[in-house]
């Protein structure tokens, strides 16, 4: 792993005394806010002493919120996918990444064989199927579906931002794991990359001061990673809010956790299976998909995991609204759609109105383009393949 600072906030405050504020010097400026009528001269005329007298206030009376002004870009290369699951499900980011889609991952000997493998035979099948289409597209379809036979650990790049705070957060939560007596699997995984995380952040400065300060690293509030939840399954509840239960491989995981309203924990399901792409029954290969899989020994993407969901039901909607496209990475959109109509018949003992509403406009397998209140914005329209295919004829 290698992790590069590359954007972090910038002051523009312009101190009388012409003095440059450090991170933690301009988050605990900021919180003057809250005790002055005149907050802009506060900050500003303010002397050293008195910043760094709140600076440490703060810290020991657990008033951070400040620490979340200052932000901080990373661009992190040769990163495991599950390190980056772990990252992603604490919805205090930003993030761009390497996914798998666009872009073949790095992987091992073993691994390459088995991908390349699957890969040719999707891109054959996609050239014979949809022969109109860019070749981009063929290309993509191969890649979207052959990476599930790679390992979670598999290495991929991104670019992550997030604040101060929840930077020294993490780095408390990624030492917790380290130290955690009993790992799963996908936990085993994650550690390496933990290990560098703490050790590079550890020593990164910006202008002089380090990134971590002691007293944040221990959240008073003992925050852990939550990408793995107890594994109990509840009775599932549909209203204004809802809880489901479902499976998905690792690959629509890493790709529903993106929508930051939504929360998902995952457990570990007792028998192993994996997930079989339409493309693969299609070519009617699930025996050799399963088998050459199992073969790797590995935790690869496709392996299914329970998912428990929760969120409000505005955000579905909203979820839908970026899922539910022609061009969206299959399994997601399956997934999003079939969890949408279940959501909606149970809402019919809380509200049948809304239900009724709910699956006319959004539910039975629709696509965004038929929604009542999306409108597509593409360079390229959200219409059908076959109707695509019949326009270029």
């Amino acid at each position: 792993m290698k992790i590069t600072l590359i954007g972090a906030t910038e002051s523009r405050l312009e101190n009388a005394d012409d003095r440059t504020d450090t991170p933690f010097e301009l988050c605990a400026k900021t919180m003057a806010t809250c005790v002055s009528s005149t907050p802009l001269k506060q900050m500003t005329e303010e002397s050293l002493e008195t910043t760094q007298k709140r600076l440490a206030r703060t810290l020991k009376e657990r008033h951070h919120s400040g620490y979340d002004m200052y932000n901080l870009i990373f661009e992190i290369d040769d990163v495991s996918k599950i390190f980056c699951m772990f990252l992603n499900n604490l919805h205090t980011y930003s993030t761009e990444e390497t996914s798998g889609r666009h872009k073949e991952l790095v992987l091992s000997p073993k691994e390459k064989a088995v991908f390349d493998h699957f890969y040719d035979k999707f891109y054959n099948h996609a050239c014979l199927k949809y022969p109109n289409r860019p070749e981009r597209e063929k290309k993509q379809i191969a890649l979207e579906n052959a990476r599930y036979v790679t390992n979670v650990d598999a290495k991929t790049n991104i670019t992550y931002s997030t604040s101060l705070r929840n930077l020294n957060y993490i780095y408390g939560m990624a030492e917790r794991l380290l130290e955690k007596e009993e790992s799963n699997i996908y936990e085993s995984l994650a550690l390496p990359d933990m290990q560098d995380f703490c050790e590079q952040i550890a020593g990164m400065t910006i202008n002089g001061e380090p990134v971590l300060d002691p007293i944040l690293i221990r959240d008073p509030y003992n925050r852990y990673f939550n990408l793995f939840g107890d594994g109990k399954k509840r009775p599932e509840h549909f209203g204004k809010t809802y809880e489901i239960y479902y499976q998905a491989s690792a690959t629509a995981v890493a790709q529903l956790q993106r929508h930051r309203p939504i929360y998902m924990e995952l457990s570990i399901p007792e028998k192993t299976t994996y997930y079989v792409p339409p493309i693969v029954k299609e070519l009617d290969l699930g025996e050799e998909w399963i088998e050459k899989i199992a073969s790797l020994k590995n935790v690869p993407q496709a392996r299914m995991l329970d998912v428990c969901e929760t969120g409000q039901l505005a955000s579905y909607i909203m979820k839908m609204k970026e899922r539910c496209c022609e061009f969206a990475q299959e399994e997601t959109k399956l997934v999003t759609k079939a969890q949408a109509d279940k959501i909606f018949a149970g809402l019919k003992s809380y509200d049948p109105e809304l239900s009724a509403k709910l699956t006319r406009d959004y539910g039975q397998g629709k696509n965004r383009r038929d929604f009542p209140d999306y409108k597509c914005v593409c360079s390229r329209p959200c219409k059908p393949f076959k109707q695509i295919e019949l326009e270029k004829q």
